[in-house]
């Protein structure tokens, strides 16, 4: 009954003549986009006509696709706007404030890549001189990347981007990824038994979800795919709100 009433009101707003606000995009267990719209508890989800996708991440303004050996790039519409030869393996992705440019990491090959406009840019970073595992990635500003390295507390790393060095460290506290990290040095991670959002001046609120796989749906908006299959949209901020996810609509 939850899920019908869900399209029927999504159905209303059409009958209406009334376009569903975009939400952002997410990614199927099957590896298939999926563009969700509508407003907080009245979400439609129909799919985008891509698949085999093993990673992905959406700003708002772009989106990135990891399939087997290739990069994709999607404007706000959805349509591809690029694509190019990658490693093997998932990628982690992370932007910049515009949500114009991202910040790629290929854990098979241990690289951090630049993306803006259609132009790849490698980066001088280290991976080995960060002391942990990458969890997150985002670009600061044009100079400078953030992420987020499992230790023994997350922490969260400024590096430049012309050098590799690093220019601050920012211990979070105990967790573990999945995890989503914002330019703002935000960060949302893997706490205990659920997850938390950490807000840039520090503040951190805990949200009771089960494990599963983050993606970045838009500027404000991340899903959680839990391991028993569970669809969730997070509204990351100050008081971050948790929704269910419908089903796909053909």
């Amino acid at each position: 009954m939850k899920w019908m009433c869900v399209l029927l009101t999504a159905a209303s707003w059409c009958a209406a003549g009334v376009q569903s606000p975009p939400l952002g995009f997410t990614r199927t267990p099957g590896g298939t986009v999926v563009r969700v719209s509508g407003i907080a508890g009245a979400f439609v989800a129909t799919p985008v006509e891509q698949s085999e996708v093993v990673s992905a991440g959406f700003s708002g303004t772009m989106g990135l696709l990891k399939l087997a050996t290739t990069v994709r790039a999607l404007d706000a519409a959805g349509e591809v706007a690029g694509k190019w030869d990658a490693p093997e393996g998932p990628a982690l992705f992370g932007f910049d404030p515009s949500g114009g440019a991202a910040l790629v990491w290929y854990g098979s090959t241990r690289v951090f890549s630049v993306l803006r406009g259609s132009e790849w840019a490698a980066t001088p970073i280290d991976a080995g001189s960060l002391g942990g595992e990458v969890l997150g990635v985002a670009l600061q500003d044009s100079r400078r990347a953030l992420i987020l390295v499992g230790r023994e507390q997350l922490t969260l790393v400024r590096v430049r981007l012309s050098d590799g060095a690093t220019e601050r460290e920012t211990v979070i506290g105990e967790g573990s990824g999945p995890a989503i990290v914002w330019p703002s040095g935000a960060v949302l991670f893997r706490a205990g038994e659920g997850f938390a959002y950490r807000s840039p001046d520090g503040t951190q609120q805990n949200l009771e979800l089960p494990d599963g796989e983050l993606t970045q749906m838009s500027a404000g908006w991340v899903q959680l795919r839990t391991e028993a299959g569970g669809q969730f949209a997070i509204r990351v901020g100050t008081d971050a709100r948790i929704f269910e996810l419908p089903e796909v609509s053909q």
